[in-house]
């Protein structure tokens, strides 16, 4: 090799070090800010759960032949006890060889992607709490109307 392409080599390395010493405090810092705004959304208690699409990828087989789509969603779900921002994929048509992992525990790329897409999942939670909320209200009102009318048909005041 020549000198003036071990000095180019040399100078790149240099770059790539200089990268690679700015990119893992700039991933960690990224990681617990998803963590935050992971607890966070946890305490809003909003008990909505939702996803948005994060990507699409079709699925061909060696000859090239369609054979499906790769979907992955970021999604915000209660796991066990623990409400969760989540990455699930798999294929489009096959919910049960589906894959989750917690947001926070998923490639860089995906949680650099999935970033932009968090204002919009947290609009479907609100979304989805205030629907529940028209739901549960006029449960009410019907399971108020059943007591009154069984408090009627017992004799007791209304």
């Amino acid at each position: 090799m020549s000198e003036e392409k071990t000095q180019g080599l040399s100078k790149i390395l240099e770059r790539g070090q200089r990268a690679a010493q700015r990119l893992a405090p700039a991933t960690d810092k990224l990681t617990e800010t998803i963590a935050q705004i992971e607890r966070s959304l946890s305490e809003q208690r909003l008990g909505s759960r939702g996803s948005v699409l994060l990507s699409s990828q079709d699925i061909l087989d060696d000859d090239e032949n369609y054979r499906g789509t790769e979907i992955t969603n970021l999604a915000f779900r209660k796991v066990g006890k623990v409400w969760r921002l989540m990455i699930d994929s798999g294929p489009n048509d096959e919910p049960e060889h589906w894959s989750s992992i917690p947001l926070i525990n998923a490639s860089r790329e995906l949680r650099v992607l999935a970033v932009d897409r968090l204002p919009e999942l947290v609009e479907e939670l609100v979304a989805d709490a205030e629907k529940r909320i028209a739901e549960v209200e006029a449960k009410q009102a019907t399971a108020d109307a059943l007591l009154a009318t069984l408090k009627r048909r017992a004799g007791g005041t209304p």
